[in-house]
């Protein structure tokens, strides 16, 4: 070991560089990230391939059209939380950690159904303007604004593993 340490001194600031939790992390998520993509571009595949050509557009259409929606969220909850969050668990503040949660899940909540209201009161006449009068990307995009509120609590969760620097959980659970 004293004859890598002192022969060869590059390797051993390579091992005191991976000995970090920061970079162990970020090589984590990295690999974590390298499987998502690899999974997103065989299910893409699949259900492409499953659903044809003419109904899986209308689907991506629809998931533009939610996300177009999403974009008027403005409270940037994700990021607030995931800083307070970090702080609060560096801290051990129970009550601090337990009230940003409560306070995430009912904001989430209600950004998430007030999204799915608006789609529903406005979302076939903005989508028949949209798409050439196709008001069925409308109906499409209630059903994921529906779904989106279950990926706000997912969110929650994937929060709280970033904060706690649990990133192996974060990356498998995220693949």
């Amino acid at each position: 070991r004293s004859f890598i340490a002192h022969g060869f001194p590059m390797i051993a600031r390579l091992r005191q560089l991976f000995s970090r939790k920061f970079v162990q992390d970020t090589l984590v998520l990295q690999a974590g990230k390298i499987g998502m993509i690899g999974l997103s571009l065989i299910s893409s595949v699949l259900v492409w391939r499953l659903m044809g050509p003419g109904p899986f557009g209308d689907f991506a259409l629809a998931q533009s059209f939610l996300i177009i929606w999403q974009t008027f969220d403005f409270t940037g909850i994700g990021t607030s939380t995931g800083i307070r969050l970090a702080l609060a668990i560096g801290a051990r503040d129970e009550s601090a950690i337990l009230d940003l949660m409560a306070f995430y899940v009912k904001l989430s909540i209600a950004i998430n159904l007030g999204i799915f209201v608006l789609i529903a009161l406005l979302g076939g006449v903005v989508a028949g303007l949209l798409y050439s009068g196709s008001s069925g990307i409308g109906g499409l995009a209630l059903g994921l604004a529906f779904a989106a509120v279950a990926d706000g609590l997912y969110a929650l969760v994937s929060i709280a593993f970033q904060s706690r620097r649990s990133m192996r959980t974060l990356a498998l659970m995220q693949n």
